[in-house]
């Protein structure tokens, strides 16, 4: 990745000139992040594209960012109305097989954190959390579908922050579109997961977040439920985890430094 692709910005000069430009370019990141929740809580239009805010897994697919990547990953979509029931909690143990643009650096990485999955409903809606060295990630609600013992799950989560492991007043819109196979045993196999960063904004002047948006990586691997034998974590567990980014968090936040 070129130096140039995503910098810090050089520090503010001090004339009264360049003092009213970094004002003007400070207020416009603000509008931008307004936009952005603004648009995940009204009522869309029909043929509206969202980057946030998914009302169905349709719309997760209508998302030219998400369309592009399932067809580049070759992630299945498993159809159907009558999904395995994976509540629970996961150790995740995978690693990063593709990924696009300021990412594709970061292809080899292993996956290692705690996956939740909870309450999943008869109507097919399901939240998630992942943790991971005191920084965690929650989802603004989601979906799955599948049948027998195959689903895929359509996850959204909005990132900011350092309980994200981001920067001060940057913030990501994030969609995972994952499939598995929920084994006899409770853990989920074939996993193959793809996700997307939909939006990307910065209210800190000091970070160009521009770069990031529409950018993916697939994970494949498998999903370890979490019972009365592997409830701890093993020291050696537990040294992977740390080393690990969390949700390529901390790679980004080197990235955009």
């Amino acid at each position: 990745m070129e130096s140039e692709t995503i910098k810090k910005n050089e520090a503010s000069p001090k004339s009264h000139t360049s003092r009213r430009n970094l004002f003007i370019k400070v207020c416009f990141a603000f509008l931008v992040m307004g936009a952005i929740f603004s648009a995940c809580s009204k009522d869309p239009k029909e043929d509206e594209i969202k980057t946030c805010g998914f009302d169905s897994p349709a719309e997760y697919l209508k998302n030219p960012s998400v369309s592009s990547a399932l067809n580049k990953t070759g992630v299945p979509i498993h159809p159907g109305n009558t999904p395995p029931d994976i509540a629970g909690t996961y150790l995740t143990s995978g690693e990063i097989t593709d990924a696009s643009g300021i990412l594709s650096m970061m292809i080899g990485l292993p996956v290692r954190s705690d996956f939740v999955f909870f309450d999943q409903t008869t109507s097919n809606e399901i939240e998630f959390e992942e943790r991971v060295s005191g920084m965690r990630a929650g989802g603004s609600g989601g979906f799955i579908g599948g049948a027998e013992e195959r689903f895929t799950v359509y996850l959204e989560s909005i990132q900011s922050g350092s309980e994200a492991g981001l920067p001060n007043g940057v913030s990501v819109t994030v969609v995972m579109i994952m499939s598995g196979t929920k084994a006899s045993n409770g853990n989920i196999t074939n996993v193959e997961g793809v996700t997307v960063y939909t939006d990307a904004a910065s209210t800190n002047s000091s970070y160009n977040v521009s770069m990031l948006k529409g950018v993916w990586y697939k994970i494949e691997g498998e999903f370890l439920l979490r019972t009365g034998d592997n409830s701890s974590i093993s020291a050696l567990e537990s040294t992977a985890i740390n080393n690990t980014p969390f949700s390529l968090q901390k790679a980004l936040q080197n990235i955009i430094n």
